[in-house]
């Protein structure tokens, strides 16, 4: 029986705090955004949330996303891309989680809450 297995991991630049493009999101911030409980909730939000597409499993497709997106002011979340996708039914999965996912906590530059860049890889793969 296949089974899904996925790979979670926040990835934060090591860089220190910027702006993006002059439009105030920064990629490090003093305090970082925060899923509701922490990671070890998020990846249970997610094991319990992602659908592998039966289309991708019919057809042995399996890929690693990278899903870039920013955490706004009010802990609101906007998917700026979905890299790496081989298949429209992977992109569409990660829309569907993302439009489940709770409010974040907001990060915090200096005291103040910001908008954070935030990239989340997600490992499609299947296993005997």
């Amino acid at each position: 029986m296949n089974k899904l297995i996925f790979i979670l991991c926040l990835i934060s630049s090591v860089l220190s705090a910027q702006d993006k493009e002059n439009t105030n999101i920064y990629t490090v911030a003093d305090v970082m955004p925060q899923f509701p409980g922490g990671d070890d909730s998020l990846i249970s939000f997610i094991s319990r949330n992602l659908i592998y597409p039966s289309i991708a499993q019919e057809k042995d497709i399996q890929c690693n996303i990278k899903v870039t997106f920013t955490v706004k002011e009010d802990g609101s979340l906007k998917i700026n891309k979905i890299k790496n996708s081989k298949h429209k039914v992977f992109k569409d999965e990660v829309y569907r989680l993302f439009n489940l996912m709770p409010k974040w906590t907001p990060g915090k530059q200096n005291g103040k809450i910001v908008r954070v860049y935030i990239e989340l890889p997600l490992n499609f793969s299947l296993e005997e």
